[in-house]
């Protein structure tokens, strides 16, 4: 995880660096697809294109963050609607990352957990 003193260097990055790409990790071609024989139409960011999720998908959110120092874990949680995001169902996402003792200079572990409400995708693409 990169280090920034100020929060507008996470919000305006191109790169979508230290966010959670969520509901999608990719570019959606004309912020469109069908599922279940159904259009779904989504918002854009991307000129025409829904990338990372849209304009108001995970990585723009603000997470619900609890800390456990004892397992050096930073959990991050936070629900999305349709109505939220534009995506269908609602998703709960739980991430949390954790800084093993032995391995402090290392790279930490992450664990992604999401919850669906309604059956949408058979698979998240985040998660494939």
């Amino acid at each position: 995880m990169l280090q920034g003193d100020r929060i507008k260097d996470y919000i305006n990055n191109d790169l979508y660096l230290n966010r959670v790409i969520a509901r999608t990790a990719g570019r959606i071609d004309q912020a469109r697809f069908v599922l279940k024989q159904k259009l779904i139409q989504t918002l854009p960011n991307e000129e025409a294109n829904s990338l990372h999720g849209g304009p108001k998908g995970f990585a723009q959110q603000f997470f619900n963050v609890t800390v456990n120092q004892e397992q050096g874990q930073i959990i991050l949680k936070k629900t999305l609607s349709e109505t939220d995001d534009s995506f269908p169902g609602t998703l709960e996402l739980t991430v949390s990352y954790t800084q093993l003792v032995a391995c402090r200079r290392q790279p930490c572990i992450w664990s992604i957990k999401e919850t669906r409400q309604s059956k949408t995708l058979s698979r998240s693409p985040i998660l494939n």
